[in-house]
């Protein structure tokens, strides 16, 4: 949404420029394009279209298996550069997170919110 705002406000400003008529409403239309790029620049596009977001615990789980991700990478980095034997504990450590992550991703997708409290 944020990035989604400037981008309609530039095309609002550069189309007042190129097709309206009449200075008036070329400066109210390049006006409301303006806002728009600012609104998306503050990043308020959240609060006058907040996202409806039904299933916030898989979103959990998959930005956690995310970081899972960037810590097995770096482990694997760690392990190849002749890291040691800790490395490798490390990286079997973050290979079971996973599997376990994934497991409670399964639990939780296509379950909403409510769902998840009844």
């Amino acid at each position: 949404m944020d990035v989604g705002l400037p981008i309609v406000g530039i095309v609002i400003v550069l189309a007042a420029v190129l097709f309206v008529s009449g200075v008036t409403r070329q400066i109210v239309v390049v006006v409301i394009g303006l806002l728009l790029i600012e609104m998306g620049v503050w990043k308020l596009g959240h609060m006058l279209f907040p996202e409806e977001r039904e299933y916030l615990a898989l979103r959990a789980e998959v930005d956690r298996f995310i970081r899972l991700v960037r810590d097995l990478n770096r482990a694997a980095v760690a392990l190849r550069s002749g890291g040691a034997p800790e490395a490798r504990e490390r990286f079997e450590g973050l290979r079971a997170s996973m599997v376990e992550a994934v497991q409670r991703m399964a639990e939780v997708a296509g379950r909403t919110n409510g769902d998840l409290r009844s």
